[in-house]
């Protein structure tokens, strides 16, 4: 991680935020300089006095921030966001989660023996 830039203070962090778009902690962070875990707990408290608000989108693994009451100014996102989440009904399969082993192996008995030769040569006497 590079040298802070500037160190993060609530005024700064409002000054770097936009109306109506979510900002993970990381992306926060990485306009300072600084790590996630440098940020988290002033964005948290932040949070708690209500400057920003904390939202977790359906089908996101970490919460975001936004500033406060701008929540409603990207309802389309978050449709988005529920849209991408849903499982199409017409779709009755899965998708394949192994590979197609019908082609034909070579160099494998030699790569095999070739292991087997280097493991005789260190073993102690």
């Amino acid at each position: 991680m590079p040298y802070a830039t500037a160190i993060p203070t609530p005024e700064r962090i409002l000054a770097v935020m936009r109306p109506g778009y979510a900002y993970a902690a990381y992306a926060i962070a990485a306009k300072f300089g600084v790590f996630a875990a440098d940020v988290k707990p002033l964005l948290q408290s932040m949070a708690d006095q209500g400057v920003i608000t904390k939202v977790k989108f359906p089908g996101k693994k970490i919460s975001q921030f936004l500033l406060a009451g701008t929540e409603n100014a990207a309802p389309h996102r978050i449709e988005q966001a529920k849209r991408a989440a849903e499982i199409d009904p017409a779709t009755i399969a899965a998708p394949r989660t192994f590979s197609v082993l019908t082609g034909q192996l070579t160099g494998y008995e030699a790569d095999i023996a070739r292991r087997a030769a280097l493991c005789m040569m260190a073993r102690p006497r």
